[in-house]
């Protein structure tokens, strides 16, 4: 089954991210500012989450379409397939951003978001209450102008309510550390370094 995939990455490795994305398979690979979108199977989801070295994470396309108001925001997110990836005791929280976009408010753009997605999860699994004590999932939005577009976070650890000040510092320096390694990465590739290298690297 194909399916469209995003990748996020720091601003500069779009070129990088597409060249290992297209030495692993992917197709459709299209580098925008921030981001590679690219399509696959299941496979080359896992092979990307996997052998990814300047990827941020691998998210999954729901949708993408315009929105001038919140009630187009609501019509187009509940007309996404969301119960393909969402089932029924799953936990998914919304979080985002807006940039230069007439839906500006990104906690209104939240509610509606959640509004909508349990909405079309109500007529699909035909209940009226989700308890959320599954799996968590994100769906990240992103409004750009006036073009919305819906990520789809790849299923993590089950969420802890009461998460530690420790905790959340280790999850913080994480993100930080893997954001690092990467731009070294980038950089080494720039500079066209190799460990075969005849003599001593000049920079």
């Amino acid at each position: 089954m194909k399916i469209q995939f995003a990748a996020p990455c720091l601003f500069g490795l779009e070129s990088f991210v597409a060249d290992e994305l297209r030495n692993m398979g992917a197709e459709a690979v299209a580098p925008e500012n921030g981001r590679v979108f690219f399509e696959g199977d299941e496979h080359l989801l896992a092979r990307a989450n996997l052998c990814s070295r300047f990827a941020e994470r691998i998210l999954i396309v729901l949708g993408a379409f315009e929105a001038h108001t919140f009630t187009e925001l609501f019509d187009g997110v509940k007309a996404l397939p969301l119960e393909n990836w969402i089932g029924e005791y799953d936990e998914f929280p919304v979080k985002g951003h807006c940039l230069r976009s007439d839906l500006f408010s990104v906690s209104d753009c939240q509610s509606i978001i959640k509004k909508a997605a349990v909405e079309r999860l109500k007529q699909r699994y035909h209940i009226e209450w989700f308890e959320e004590t599954g799996v968590r999932h994100a769906l990240i939005f992103s409004i750009s102008k006036i073009r919305y577009i819906c990520f789809w976070i790849q299923p993590a650890q089950p969420y802890i309510n009461a998460v530690t000040v420790r905790r959340r510092t280790k999850r913080r320096f994480a993100k930080l550390w893997r954001r690092r390694c990467a731009r070294c990465r980038g950089f080494v590739l720039i500079t066209r370094f190799t460990t075969r290298c005849a003599g001593p690297a000049r920079f």
